[in-house]
């Protein structure tokens, strides 16, 4: 879920950002502790990803100017200096295609780093028939189906709706994984035209 605060300087963007993200990604933790500053500061913290090379955290904080270039939030050509130095200590450029924030937000954000695969084995436990747990039942706007996995590469789906009496359809799960990343991609990866 993205939330981007707007208005003018001092008008309590930055200060509110700490209680909607709680807010968003820990409900409980924020019903408990919104009036207590210094709890929301120090979960705000644990949260916040602090290093994009081994981005652990839920939280990615940005503040927007106007001089932000498309180069610095989605992906530009970017000087890079040399690490090997020549004779005269001077330190030649070579210019790298580097990613900038919304990038590496988008790609924190898709199955790659991890969030499908936890979200789909949990999903698995909580309707698995073979540890006896219950059908789920997921209403949609105009519809709604019951699921069960059966231990095997597909979730079994029946429709309340369905002329058919109460069938049971399988769906593929490597075909929702492929239906997720392309999704993500569409959403989230910007190409300049």
């Amino acid at each position: 879920m993205n939330q981007i605060l707007y208005g003018p300087p001092g008008t309590g963007k930055t200060y509110h950002t700490v209680n909607k993200a709680i807010e968003i990604i820990d409900p409980k933790f924020y019903k408990k502790y919104a009036q207590n500053r210094k709890k929301l500061l120090e979960r705000f913290n644990q949260l916040l990803i602090k290093d994009w090379d081994d981005a652990k955290g839920h939280i990615a904080f940005t503040t927007f100017h106007q001089s932000m270039s498309y180069e610095d939030f989605v992906e530009g050509i970017k000087p890079v200096p040399e690490e090997e130095q020549l004779g005269n200590n001077t330190s030649p450029i070579r210019y790298e295609i580097m990613d900038g924030v919304f990038k590496l937000i988008a790609q924190k954000a898709t199955w790659t780093k991890g969030n499908f695969d936890s979200i789909l084995e949990e999903f698995k436990s909580n309707c698995n028939e073979i540890q006896g747990k219950p059908v789920i039942t997921i209403t949609a706007p105009y519809t709604s189906f019951d699921v069960i996995y059966r231990g095997t590469a597909v979730f079994y789906v029946s429709p309340h709706n369905s002329v058919k009496g109460k069938p049971w359809y399988p769906v593929n799960i490597e075909n929702i994984r492929k239906a997720y990343q392309t999704v993500i991609i569409r959403a989230y990866i910007i190409r300049p035209m």
